[in-house]
């Protein structure tokens, strides 16, 4: 597996709190996202609190988009 780069982690770190799944998935096309968590938990970095969302709005039209078309293990990543 590649070495993360300073690069890679300062935008975690200024990022990862914050963006979406899909927004984590476009600057990082070549991780799987659960290797995203793992080493951004590594880093000691948490994602935010929603303030009552369970979804955003991003989040919700992925799912109405791919459910059909991924497995259940894939839309849980």
């Amino acid at each position: 597996m590649k070495k993360w780069t300073d690069e890679e982690n300062a935008w975690l770190i200024e990022n990862y709190g914050f963006a979406t799944k899909s927004q984590i998935m476009d600057r990082f096309p070549d991780k799987i996202y659960q290797g995203i968590l793992t080493h951004a938990n590594s880093l000691g970095l948490r994602r935010a609190k929603r303030e009552g969302k369970i979804f955003y709005d991003e989040d919700l039209e992925w799912l109405k988009n791919n459910y059909s078309v991924l497995s259940i293990e894939e839309v849980l990543e």
